[in-house]
């Protein structure tokens, strides 16, 4: 299996699981941002691809650019932040770290699914229906056939804790 890295295909994943008839819409678009703006899934990255010179912080998670598979995170007590020109070889070995240009990675375990949380992605969406169907008001079509938009925002909040990340 291998990691999704394309923004665009994690979008739509997220898109679908977050899917229900009768809730407010989330563009792909929110999901995915864009230049001008973050998107959901921007605020729930895991990892990136590695790339040569660039600046990295300890806790940083990189999965290889030829994806064996394992996620690597980037250990304290590295001499300095940025990756260097080549990439290193990679262990795949129990806690196996390597050195690239002063830093200092070790093997973090099977990759994610995707550089995304994808399930607190799906929080988020559910997050922002709710918000989107608390400015909703109930409408009385007639004595008969009667809307109620607060059950669309009933749905949206059930639906948001119900995807809520675990914390311990």
């Amino acid at each position: 299996m291998s990691t999704i890295t394309d923004k665009a295909i994690a979008a739509e994943v997220v898109a679908a699981r977050s899917a229900a008839e009768n809730s407010p819409a989330v563009g792909i678009d929110e999901i995915k941002g864009g230049d001008e703006a973050p998107g959901l899934l921007d605020e729930a990255v895991l990892a990136t691809v590695w790339a040569s010179e660039t600046q990295y912080a300890i806790g940083d998670r990189v999965i290889p650019t030829e994806e064996n598979g394992l996620w690597y995170i980037l250990l304290p007590g590295s001499n300095g932040n940025e990756s260097g020109t080549t990439e290193p070889t990679w262990p795949e070995w129990q806690n196996g770290y390597v050195a690239d240009n002063g830093l200092l990675w070790q093997l973090a375990g099977r990759a994610p699914e995707a550089l995304w949380d994808l399930s607190l992605a799906v929080h988020l969406v559910w997050k922002r229906k709710t918000a989107l169907a608390a400015s909703l008001s109930d409408v009385g079509l007639d004595a008969r056939d009667q809307f109620r938009r607060s059950q669309v925002f009933d749905h949206c909040q059930a639906m948001m804790e119900a995807t809520a990340p675990f914390c311990v």
